[in-house]
């Protein structure tokens, strides 16, 4: 299944987008539709056929004929975005990601860095990637955060005999701050790719998430 959500404001009709500018047919137009779909296509495939998401490799104004493009139109994933969507999707039980479209971007654009990037630290996380998940009791919750929560932060958690990997974002176009409660060993955990650790208590741990936010802890068991 493919769905493309970074799409600008404005822009002029066009194969494969609605007449309101948006590809999707689902209620929820944000970049977290990614997971909404895989949820919808799990549905069709069942659980036990592998699903793969074909994420956003392109700009929408660059498939058009370079003298019927609007330069003012022109948006890429951001490195951001990139690594949420795979994330949005890799929670919700995607088997594979295929990025679709990168032909059409220009050689040595930021965009094909940033993505090399994305897909780089996503292959240095796949002995991770391809245990099964674990059935971990957990419940999240907010501070206050002055607005309605709706997606909220979710979690998947993979462990084998050595680590313990909790991913997490937050699928809320506004920042949260959220209580992660699951009973786990007081630990200390790595965020990894941020430079910085966190603790974790019997009770669980607290961070917070900026808009569609990815933070993933990696601790080490004690033996």
């Amino acid at each position: 299944c493919d769905i493309y959500p970074i799409i600008p404001l404005g822009i002029r009709p066009m194969y494969a987008l609605n007449p309101d500018g948006r590809q999707g047919d689902l209620s929820n137009t944000t970049p977290s539709q990614v997971g909404d779909y895989v949820d919808k296509m799990r549905k069709v495939s069942g659980d036990h056929r592998p699903l793969c998401m074909v994420l956003q490799g392109f700009a929408w104004e660059m498939l058009r004929a370079p003298a019927e493009r609007d330069s003012t139109k022109i948006l890429y994933p951001d490195y951001k975005s990139s690594w949420f969507m795979a994330w949005d999707a890799i929670i919700h039980g995607v088997n594979g990601l295929i990025w679709w479209g990168t032909a059409y971007t220009p050689a040595g654009h930021l965009f094909h860095k940033e993505l090399k990037q994305v897909v780089q630290r996503l292959s240095s996380l796949s002995p991770a990637l391809s245990l099964p998940a674990k059935n971990r009791p957990f419940h999240v919750e907010y501070d206050e955060p002055g607005h309605s929560v709706d997606k909220g932060v979710e979690l998947l958690i993979k462990e084998d005999d050595l680590n313990l990997w909790l991913f997490t974002a937050n699928r809320e176009y506004y920042p949260l701050k959220a209580d992660i409660r699951i009973g786990l060993p007081p630990a200390t955990a790595n965020v990894l790719y941020e430079g910085r650790t966190i603790q974790i208590s019997a009770e669980g741990f607290s961070d917070s998430f900026g808009p569609y936010e990815v933070h993933l802890y990696h601790l080490t068991k004690k033996h």
